[in-house]
């Protein structure tokens, strides 16, 4: 029992190092404004409200989750090729969320650049306690920030350094409505 969990462990290690953003950002050739910039020509009237760099089936790719009316579409962008590599549909509304923030997810990435000048690797707009919040995961000299951002006026709330290399999980409920 014990080696089991020892492999386990030893395993689990590996894996979040394999997928941590210091070796998916010496991969990526495209930065995480340059893949927005590719996606969102291919969703008409597209607001995204979650983007974030991954490593799937041994491809680097910043995924996208666009909002589009009462809809939305989650894209992958090849963060190596700028190639849009899918883009499908989901079924889910961001329309709270759209009219209760104001700002862009490039202004967001600006300021937040801006703020801690390293490499953006995920950005998420949600609400929190009814408020419209922008929270942007800056990676800098081996640390990864989340710089938190009133996504009505554009201001810096707050910035600290995040626990893990890891994110929270939340891409595919990247609606953030904790009302």
């Amino acid at each position: 029992m014990k080696t089991a969990l020892a492999m386990l462990g030893m395993i689990l290690a590996c894996l979040s190092t394999r997928s941590s953003p210091d070796r998916l950002l010496k991969e990526a050739k495209v930065t995480l404004p340059e893949a927005l910039e590719t996606a969102l020509p291919e969703v008409k009237d597209g607001t995204p409200v979650w983007a974030g760099l991954r490593e799937e089936n041994g491809r680097v790719l910043y995924l996208l989750n666009v909002a589009r009316g009462e809809g939305a579409v989650r894209m992958s962008v090849d963060a190596r090729t700028r190639e849009i590599v899918s883009n499908v549909p989901l079924k889910k509304s961001y329309a709270k969320l759209m009219g209760a923030s104001k700002i862009s997810m490039a202004k967001a990435l600006e300021v937040a650049l801006a703020r801690v000048a390293g490499k953006a690797t995920g950005v998420e707009f949600e609400l929190k306690k009814g408020k419209a919040v922008a929270e942007v995961k800056v990676f800098l000299d081996g640390k990864l920030y989340e710089v938190k951002i009133d996504a009505v006026t554009g201001s810096v709330l707050k910035v600290e350094q995040d626990d893990d290399d890891e994110d929270d999980g939340n891409d595919d409920d990247a609606d953030g409505d904790d009302d």
